[in-house]
């Protein structure tokens, strides 16, 4: 006899619902404990504390103010500056769904919930893309990882490769006199 396949929205959401609520008191207690221990760095600096509420008061107050960047600007921003997680993200999405892994699957969502609440968001700027790149340029390694699987006697070609990329790319950047034009003071 076959076994029935669960459907995919039951393998992104395997928690019961009686269990969440029952755990919901202690991790709010770790939540607030982290973020005090976190935003004091260790009770060594009180400075983080006051900067997380400016800046949660600042983001509600976007909420009514509107911004004068159009809707289009943040659409045409992650292709031009971000084409690489763009494109591998979105084909480590469509692979998730064909796959149903449940980890792809989720950083796709997330990265298309972050993506929406940019657009929709009326304060909203282009550097508020960065919270769609950080699932999509997890997306777009996971994609990649597969691709870079050596044996050993390829490993060392790779690896004599990829440090004598670094160091061109090192060399280029120190040279000096070369970067003013780009605004560089080095």
């Amino acid at each position: 006899m076959k076994k029935k396949k669960k459907p995919l929205y039951r393998k992104l959401v395997r928690v019961p619902p009686s269990s969440v609520s029952r755990n919901f008191g202690w991790r709010f207690y770790w939540a607030i404990g982290t973020l005090v221990l976190a935003g004091s760095l260790f009770f060594l600096s009180s400075k983080g504390l006051p900067a997380f509420v400016t800046s949660l008061g600042t983001f509600l107050s976007g909420w009514w103010t509107l911004s004068d960047v159009p809707i289009w600007r943040p659409l045409l921003a992650l292709p031009a500056y971000e084409i690489l997680p763009l494109a591998l993200g979105i084909a480590a999405a469509v692979r998730a769904i064909l796959k149903q892994d449940t980890l792809s699957l989720r950083l796709a969502i997330w990265a298309l919930v972050a993506l929406l609440l940019a657009l929709v968001y009326p304060g909203k700027q282009t550097g508020d893309l960065v919270w769609a790149l950080l699932p999509l340029w997890v997306l777009a390694a996971l994609e990649l990882g597969p691709s870079f699987r050596f044996c050993r006697e390829q490993s060392m070609g790779s690896g004599c490769h990829l440090w004598g990329g670094i160091c061109l790319c090192g060399f280029c950047l120190a040279q000096p006199g070369q970067h003013y034009e780009y605004g560089f003071n080095w």
